[in-house]
């Protein structure tokens, strides 16, 4: 009675900048290696690297572009030597850049003000732009300022970091609201889109320096905020009740 040849599927796991996997090829024999799969999709244009594992063995990575779709597929590794069945399993990535990584505005507590930012997503699922966002404000080096505050007073050991957490507190500001006013909703792999929002200052916000991080579709945006003072209200002036010659 023969035996039931057992073929070993090899699985080669990772997001698209590095799929790898160890096969059981020579290390003498890893240049011999061509990936071969559907012609069409992402391992058409995958990229193969080898590197010695063991005198037996040799991992094996495949390098595709960067919007390949996650899940899996089933391929082949030719070498001189015979063939290795494999599953590419592709995981999703959530990579996304944001021009300028720094936004600075310059208002009165309580106004309203637009910014808009470069949106591109690098990965290879769908990241969303939500609506609303919520930062806090904060006064500029605020950390530098706490600790500077715990080092130099007359508080020891934990006490000093109470000194640190309340200069902290202190210099927190209320909750902002950013409105994005166009480029709201999914951004698919591979996409761009300029974002357009409107920041709303916290009223009662005092004339220093502020900033907060919005996170934007997975990146942070630094927002940084220069408190200027409102217009004074021009005083009325009373009607002259002296009478003329």
């Amino acid at each position: 009675m023969s035996r039931a040849t057992v073929v070993r599927l090899v699985r080669l796991v990772g997001p698209p900048s590095s799929v790898v996997g160890v096969v059981d090829v020579p290390s003498a024999q890893r240049l011999s290696i061509v990936l071969v799969g559907p012609k069409d999709g992402a391992l058409a244009d995958a990229r193969v690297l080898t590197a010695p594992v063991g005198a037996g063995r040799t991992e094996v990575r495949l390098l595709l572009p960067q919007d390949a779709e996650p899940g899996e597929t089933d391929a082949e590794l030719l070498w001189d030597g015979g063939t290795v069945d494999v599953r590419v399993v592709v995981l999703g990535r959530t990579a996304v850049q944001v021009r300028p990584r720094t936004v600075q505005v310059a208002a009165a507590a309580g106004a309203v003000v637009p910014v808009a930012v470069h949106v591109v997503n690098c990965g290879n699922v769908a990241v969303e732009v939500a609506k609303v966002a919520v930062l806090a404000f904060e006064e500029s080096e605020t950390l530098e300022a706490a600790i500077v505050a715990g080092l130099s007073g007359k508080a020891k050991g934990l006490e000093r970091w109470g000194v640190v957490a309340d200069t902290v507190a202190a210099r927190q500001a209320g909750p902002a609201r950013i409105v994005v006013t166009d480029g709201a909703g999914p951004l698919l792999p591979g996409a761009d889109a300029w974002v357009a929002a409107d920041v709303h200052v916290p009223e009662g916000l005092g004339g220093a320096d502020h900033a907060g991080t919005w996170e934007l579709a997975g990146a942070r945006v630094r927002v940084e905020l220069q408190v200027q003072a409102s217009d004074p209200k021009p005083r009325s002036r009373r009607p002259s009740t002296k009478e003329g010659p």
